[in-house]
């Protein structure tokens, strides 16, 4: 019988460690348990970490059951329950009707519709975490001390697979939060933090790229790329006259509009203040860009309103620099679409394209 007890043990143990998932373990073990000792039922409960709710329930049944839900110890009735498994290792109801001990045990096993039970509770350095409750519903059941010992044994290792689970379950959280901020500190070092658009770093990045891209292929290119530098007309009269909080508005605004005037391929970024630098992709020919040009420049002519109270109007002036093998790096690129947006803004043009400066 020893023997037979360490082999059941083993089995059980094996069962509810094979997994990290909790939902998995205790459903393992109640069928395993139900299997084991040829029972009507078996109930396992798991509180919550505060203990204010049942966080698991799992029944497995041999038979159909006239109750709407059939319940364990803690669950009909949870104070008294806490005292009985505080006080017993192990609760063992041979027969109910010879329950003398406890009147509340014996309507505890009427109203759970069992003739017999054996229950005991999973404990973990002293905190009560739940109740395993086998149930037998037809008959008288004598419950053999190897048989309470077992259930107690696997109650206890229960215990400690579901502390495990929670630990794993914990680094798991921290893991994945820590991965979660070093992500959040990768897009914020490349990100502007106001519109969210890439900064100035991530562009040169993917202009660098780009060029050296078109540098490799530049005999066989079949499409060609541009820049756009562009700020806007009356920022700062505006940002001093309606203050910083307005100024943010007009630029997230503004970031709105200039998206919505670009390709999926495109990419725009924020290079400070009311700076913008565009970078166009894929262009078949120069007239795609001009049309983006005049495109932004239209949409950047409306009216923004600002605290649902004023409506200003910026404008912008755009320099374009097309790509061409005389460009090695990407700062000159941007000093020449720095320059022809200077130009623009001098000569109150929509844009001003580099290569047709005198």
């Amino acid at each position: 019988e020893q023997a037979e007890r360490e082999r059941l043990l083993n089995s059980i143990t094996q069962t509810i460690r094979q997994s990290l998932d909790r939902e998995e373990v205790v459903e393992e073990t109640v069928n395993t348990l139900l299997e084991v000792f040829q029972v009507s039922r078996v109930i396992l409960v798991v509180y919550s970490e505060d203990r204010s709710y049942f966080e698991l329930v799992k029944l497995a049944s041999q038979e159909e059951t006239s109750l709407e839900e059939p319940l364990s110890l803690l669950q009909y009735h949870p104070y008294q329950a806490q005292q009985w498994l505080n006080e017993h290792p192990v609760i063992a109801i041979d027969d109910r009707e010879m329950e003398l001990t406890s009147g509340s045990l014996y309507q505890a096993a009427c109203h759970m519709d069992t003739q017999s039970l054996l229950a005991t509770g999973i404990w973990y350095d002293n905190h009560l975490q739940g109740e395993i409750c086998l149930q037998q519903s037809d008959k008288v059941r004598y419950w053999r001390q190897s048989e309470q010992k077992l259930l107690s044994d696997v109650s206890n290792q229960l215990a400690i697979a579901l502390q495990q689970i929670q630990l794993y379950q914990q680094l798991q959280t921290e893991l994945n939060h820590r991965i979660e901020l070093q992500q959040q500190l990768q897009h914020d070092a490349i990100h502007d933090k106001l519109t969210g658009l890439p900064n100035r770093y991530l562009l040169l990045d993917r202009l660098n790229h780009l060029m050296q891209s078109h540098s490799r292929k530049q005999e066989k290119a079949s499409s060609h790329f541009a820049i756009f530098f562009l700020d806007l007309n009356r920022f700062k009269a505006i940002n001093d006259s309606f203050g910083h909080k307005a100024g943010d508005q007009l630029l997230i605004t503004v970031t709105q509009r200039l998206q919505n005037c670009l390709r999926e391929e495109d990419t725009i970024a924020r290079f400070g203040g009311d700076e913008f630098v565009i970078l166009l992709e894929n262009l078949q020919q120069q007239e795609d860009a001009i049309d983006i040009a005049y495109r932004i420049h239209y949409r950047l002519s409306k009216p923004i309103l600002l605290n649902n109270q004023v409506e200003v109007e910026v404008g912008t002036s755009i320099g374009i620099v097309f790509d061409d093998p005389k460009y090695s790096d990407s700062d000159s690129m941007l000093r020449d679409a720095d320059l022809a947006m200077y130009q623009a803004k001098q000569n109150w043009a929509s844009y001003v394209i580099f290569n047709d400066l005198p």
